[in-house]
């Protein structure tokens, strides 16, 4: 994920210059490369996986990272296809922790074991260590990590998201909506970025975890 950019979710109404940046402009370009990110991923996880064919723990480890990010990564485009911005960033959300524990166990190689559950009296790598940690390579990630919090949680801003209010008229429907058109293209942009820095990671967990075996 870009370290420089603002990690609201289209604070003013308006997609950020980042999101155009993509080449993300309308719903159409949004969803069109949303569904790009699939082939990325993949593309990325069979070129280390031919190149390191033996089965380990932490070949098993990097399958389930990359199911789990492809997983992500349909159901986020079904939520910016739908106009439902719940689907949408509680799995851009999902996302993250999954890109955030894939560059933890590469820079903390020996807390691999933990998150496979090998380790003595193992309980795993609690979701705060994960997150807290992403920071150190990417800067917003704290700030982007707690904007998407406040979607998957019964907070404020997923609690208003399908009301309306212009001048004196208020509206609200049951249906999820997304609170302006240009938050779905903020959801494709952020998509983008996982996906990309997942590609990334992909080839740095190679290199620290499948060549080194």
């Amino acid at each position: 994920m870009s370290a420089d950019r603002d990690p609201d979710i289209a604070p003013e109404g308006t997609a950020p210059e980042w999101v155009y940046s993509l080449g993300i402009i309308d719903l159409e370009t949004a969803i069109q490369l949303a569904k790009t990110t699939e082939k990325l991923v993949h593309d990325a996880a069979k070129t280390v996986l031919a190149a390191n064919p033996r089965a380990s723990v932490a070949s098993m480890v990097l399958l389930g990272f990359v199911a789990r990010a492809q997983g992500f990564g349909k159901g986020v485009i079904t939520g910016i296809a739908t106009n439902n911005p719940y689907v949408a960033f509680t799995l851009i959300r999902s996302y993250f922790e999954n890109t955030a524990a894939m560059l933890y166990v590469i820079d903390k190689p020996k807390e691999l074991d933990r998150l496979w559950g090998t380790a003595p009296n193992s309980h795993g790598v609690s979701i705060g260590k994960i997150t807290n940690h992403s920071v150190k390579r990417f800067a917003q990630a704290k700030g982007t990590y707690d904007v998407l919090s406040k979607y998957a949680h019964p907070h404020s801003m997923s609690l208003v998201a399908s009301m309306q209010l212009d001048g004196n008229d208020f509206s609200w429907q049951s249906a999820p909506t997304f609170r302006t058109p240009d938050e779905a293209l903020v959801a494709a942009g952020l998509l983008l970025q996982l996906a990309n820095a997942t590609v990334s990671l992909i080839h740095e967990y190679a290199s620290k975890h499948l060549r080194e075996e």
